[in-house]
């Protein structure tokens, strides 16, 4: 495969929700058995196990790769300095690095 070949895996965007719009990635993605970053299983490690709290996929999470096509990551200052984006909106800590969102991501 190359660099900029993409896979189908790439193509698709897995966005499994529970009714209450709970994110529980680690049904499809192989983390249920494994040990999340500070030591407890990924289920109870992972922030979206959390309903109602602003939580994006942490950076440490091996499955956080970002699977759209667009994504690029910034490497400029001031793209990655820019006070008007709204990182808070990001769904994944990635998000807040990468320059689609940073160019077309909410607004702070």
């Amino acid at each position: 495969m190359t660099a900029t070949s993409l896979t189908e895996q790439d193509r698709t965007v897995d966005d499994p929700r529970r009714e209450d719009g709970v994110v529980m990635c680690w049904t499809v993605r192989g983390c249920a058995g494994l040990w999340g970053p500070t030591g407890a299983s990924m289920e109870d490690d992972c922030p979206h196990n959390v309903p109602g709290r602003y939580s994006p996929c942490p950076s440490t999470c091996a499955y956080t790769r970002c699977q759209r096509p667009w994504h690029r990551e910034a490497t400029s200052v001031w793209d990655l300095l820019d006070p008007d984006v709204d990182r808070m909106g990001a769904i994944k800590e990635e998000c807040r690095h990468c320059l689609h969102f940073i160019h077309h991501g909410p607004r702070a």
